[in-house]
């Protein structure tokens, strides 16, 4: 038996507008292809969820700011045991910044992308398929998140609340997906920079399956 590793220690404000009120948060999907990973039945079998509201990396950040993301946000430790001599582990990091979207659309729409992942995975599992993820079939998970999680938010608005217009700005997300041989480490210092309109963030950590 292995063990997945996914520890994102450290979450850095590259750059940020000085009038930005928004605050940044990040969503970790774990993925673990392995004899562990339950029902058939479970909708999310192959995803390993984290806490994902607004707040998860302790409120608005200062420009350069550096904070060190906490276990239950950013830390997946995993015992994994191959599948007739197969794994496939991966994460996903999606990050936001927070205006007036509630906490429980923010909720609901990473248990739908919770769900869109692993209906991607199932579909991979199913067709034999352990190729690296190519950029098309990136692309197409993108899409597929971002039309769920708009609905989500979309949802929240009304004219009584015109706050609720101000919906929380997805940045950017990275990933990795392996299938490693099972008798064989491997490890990635992680430094991942995720950009868009006004923001830049880093974050930094380790990813790794040992024997």
């Amino acid at each position: 038996m292995g063990k997945l590793l996914v520890d994102l220690n450290t979450f850095k404000v590259i750059k940020k507008t000085d009038l930005a009120k928004e605050e940044p948060y990040l969503w970790l999907f774990g993925i673990a292809v392995e004899l562990g990973a339950g029902s058939s039945n479970d909708p999310t079998r192959f995803i390993i969820k984290r806490p994902a509201t607004p707040g998860n990396l302790g409120g608005p950040f200062k420009k350069g700011e550096s904070r060190t993301i906490s276990d239950s946000v950013g830390r997946i430790d995993k015992a994994v045991q191959p599948v007739f001599g197969r794994l496939a582990l991966g994460f996903i990091v999606m990050t936001w910044d927070h205006d007036n979207t509630p906490a429980s659309a923010v909720q609901a729409a990473y248990g739908d992308a919770a769900q869109v992942l692993n209906d991607f995975i199932q579909t991979r599992v199913s067709a034999l398929n352990t190729a690296p993820l190519s950029n098309d079939e990136i692309a197409a998970i993108k899409r597929d998140i971002e039309g769920h999680i708009r609905d989500r938010f979309k949802a929240t608005v009304t004219l009584r609340r015109p706050g609720s217009l101000n919906q929380d700005d997805f940045v950017a997300m990275n990933f990795r997906f392996i299938t490693p041989d099972p008798a064989v480490a491997q490890s990635e210092n992680l430094n991942m920079h995720f950009a868009a309109r006004s923001v830049e963030y880093q974050v930094t950590g380790v990813f790794s399956y040992t024997p």
